[in-house]
């Protein structure tokens, strides 16, 4: 049972202000009006007026409203004031063609897959293939307790003109996605004549850099020395691969 809260006096809908994001809001217990249910809970001392807080003990069915970030029960209205329906995500089923290719080699020929649909371009339940930062297989790892290089990745794409079937029958078609660069054409090839590798700087030799501590006991050199006298002050040049700039995205 939904609905929206109101005051019964103006039938105005009840605004809800929490200042912790955390908690939540409840009010109840709730009733059917009926004249059974007021006469079980006409108060002891005045059998006029009805005691709601009896519900617990007399009655065997109430209702509780409640809304926050644990248990949210809202509505979303048009612009005619009516509430927006919202469908459950779609369950669907597809076999994969003979002849399909995965990133892990992994052969998929006729397997059903049981896969969900939730929204435009939210559809779960292609396998997956975790990688490292140099698309190389790896181990993803879950726990954010630990610094994580991983991701996971499509091991499959759905192939092109293939049809999902929900459990009614009814055919869907998905396609994959795409992502395309343009490199526009530049308007006036001149502007790039005056370049030349004349203009830029010479290549680092690390025989030439690199300066051997005299013994295992040297202190590491101070901020003011790295940033005056060491290669890109100081700072590591490339991280397991990847270089400062990239990380940076200079």
């Amino acid at each position: 049972m939904t609905g929206l809260l109101t005051d019964k006096q103006n039938n105005n809908q009840t605004l809800i202000t929490d200042p912790s994001a955390d908690s939540d809001s409840s009010f109840g217990p709730f009733f059917a009006g009926t004249s059974e249910n007021k006469a079980a809970l006409l108060c002891p001392w005045n059998s006029n007026l009805v005691c709601s807080w009896q519900v617990w003990q007399k009655l065997s069915q109430t209702y509780n409203w409640r809304t926050g970030p644990n248990s949210i029960r809202v509505s979303l209205l048009d612009g005619s004031n009516k509430p927006m329906p919202f469908d459950a995500p779609t369950s669907m089923l597809y076999q994969v063609p003979q002849g399909t290719k995965s990133n892990s080699g992994t052969t998929y020929d006729g397997v059903n897959l049981f896969m969900t649909y939730y929204n435009f371009g939210q559809l779960q339940g292609i396998p997956q293939l975790c990688v490292d930062e140099m698309n190389m297989p790896a181990n993803c790892i879950s726990d954010s307790r630990f610094a994580d290089h991983t991701f996971n990745i499509n091991d499959i794409i759905i192939a092109l003109g293939a049809a999902l079937q929900d459990f009614g029958g009814n055919s869907y078609y998905a396609l994959p996605q795409v992502r395309t660069e343009y490199f526009p054409k530049a308007a006036d090839a001149g502007i790039c004549s005056a370049l030349n590798f004349a203009s830029l700087p010479s290549v680092p030799v690390f025989s030439k850099l690199f300066v051997p501590p005299s013994n295992e006991a040297e202190p590491f050199p101070s901020d003011t020395t790295l940033k005056a006298s060491y290669f890109n002050k100081g700072l590591p040049a490339a991280i397991k691969g990847v270089t400062l700039y990239e990380m940076l995205g200079e």
